[in-house]
């Protein structure tokens, strides 16, 4: 009998040892092609047989290919349809997450994934389902490269990972086959983390041209991140108004939030905001630049110019006690290049009349990639069904690493 190479045999077991024995990273990415509601209909997969949620899967391993990512045929589109979810296709399974994806429990080992430019996106599948612990926008594609507009997915899927039911139960063009404009698909935000990256809470018609997301399947180790012990910026655990005390009630309520939390020197600790009434920049008002990072220790902004550049690194997403929020905004009183906004700082940051332009906490940059001035929001208390408002809070310390000085 012939024998086998022992390398052959190697290899073999290697790949089939789990996922979570090779420690590889898992990778996730939007694709870098557009293709509207009939997924079959997509250059990648025109050529085979492959329809609906396969042809989506068959789309994400083609471009994982191209970019000659490890193990392509891993790939699966994060992507629900009427029948199965998108929390038991990322396991390698079919069925609703209600009925636990065909298992006797609901299966929970999948991920942590990273993007493909090696920042991390999102944690396990529970947690980023449940205790909302995304990282990152997912706005790279399979090369790694910051994609452009439209930064929008096609999904289905809540922020559950299950079927987007929010306006109906058919906003899967007829299970990823038609291409019809009067038929609609509800969206994911390839720019925001939090829920809005896979339930944006809008959606496009099936013969609009949007984007795939592509998640691989599997288990990994956990994300290494950078270590505390930095210039640190959060966002407010708590909610405020316009009122704010002014300028220096804005500080103090970082301040008193960045003690309670036992940061490295609170005192220091100023809001990110902008005053047409002290014609003030929002960047003007810190002495020291960047860089600044968040309580989880990734880097939320390189430098002032980046804050001003109209897109950031990553959303301030972590509160003082490192804690990931939902949708949120934050009052900025800014233009999109911090400086300030004629009558856009609710009267000097003293009065809950007016409105104000805001960040979005969840996101990187706005529509017109203004982050400073992604959404507008109203001074006063906010109406039940809209998202809170917080305050970003960035130290003004001179010691970048200050662990050691402890």
């Amino acid at each position: 009998m012939r024998r086998v190479p022992l390398w052959i045999v190697a290899t073999i077991l290697v790949a089939l040892l789990p996922r979570d024995a090779l420690a590889e990273p898992l990778r996730a990415f939007a694709t870098s092609t557009l293709g509207n509601g009939n997924l079959a209909s997509w250059p990648e997969v025109a050529a085979t047989d492959l329809v609906g949620l396969d042809a989506a899967d068959g789309i994400c391993r083609a471009h994982a290919l191209a970019a000659a990512l490890d193990a392509p045929e891993r790939y699966v589109a994060w992507l629900s349809d009427r029948d199965s979810d998108a929390y038991c296709r990322v396991l390698g399974l079919a069925g609703k997450k209600a009925d636990r994806c065909g298992e006797a429990d609901l299966p929970t080992k999948a991920g942590p994934w990273f993007r493909t430019d090696g920042t991390p996106f999102a944690a396990t599948i529970a947690e980023m389902t449940q205790a909302n612990v995304v990282y990152a926008p997912l706005d790279v594609d399979e090369f790694g490269l910051l994609i452009a507009f439209p930064l929008e997915s096609f999904s289905a899927t809540d922020a559950r990972g299950a079927f987007d039911t929010e306006f109906g139960a058919d906003v899967d063009c007829q299970q990823w086959t038609s291409e019809s404009a009067d038929q609609f698909a509800t969206l994911g935000w390839n720019f925001t983390s939090s829920e809005g990256w896979t339930q944006a809470h809008s959606g496009a018609a099936c013969s609009a041209t949007r984007r795939l997301m592509c998640l691989e399947r599997g288990t990994a180790s956990t994300p290494k991140v950078a270590p505390s012990g930095r210039r640190e910026a959060f966002v407010t655990s708590v909610d405020v108004t316009g009122n704010l005390g002014g300028l220096a009630g804005a500080d103090a309520t970082c301040a008193t939030l960045a003690s309670a939390a036992g940061l490295y020197r609170p005192d220091t600790f100023k809001a990110l905001l902008a005053s047409s009434t002290a014609h003030l920049d929002a960047t003007a008002r810190f002495a020291f630049d960047g860089p600044w990072f968040r309580r989880d220790g990734l880097l939320f902004a390189h430098d002032k110019a980046e804050l001003a550049s109209g897109i950031v690194t990553l959303p301030l997403n972590v509160t003082e006690q490192g804690e990931y929020i939902g949708f949120a905004g934050a009052p900025t009183g800014a233009n999109i290049d911090g400086s300030p906004r004629e009558d856009g700082d609710c009267a000097g940051w003293t009065s809950a009349v007016g409105t104000s332009p805001a960040a979005l906490i969840n996101g990187v940059q706005g529509p017109a990639r203004g982050w400073f001035d992604a959404a507008g929001v109203r001074c006063g208390p906010r109406p039940p069904r809209e998202p809170p408002l917080k305050l970003m809070c960035l130290a003004d310390v001179d010691v970048m690493f200050h662990a050691e000085f402890d």
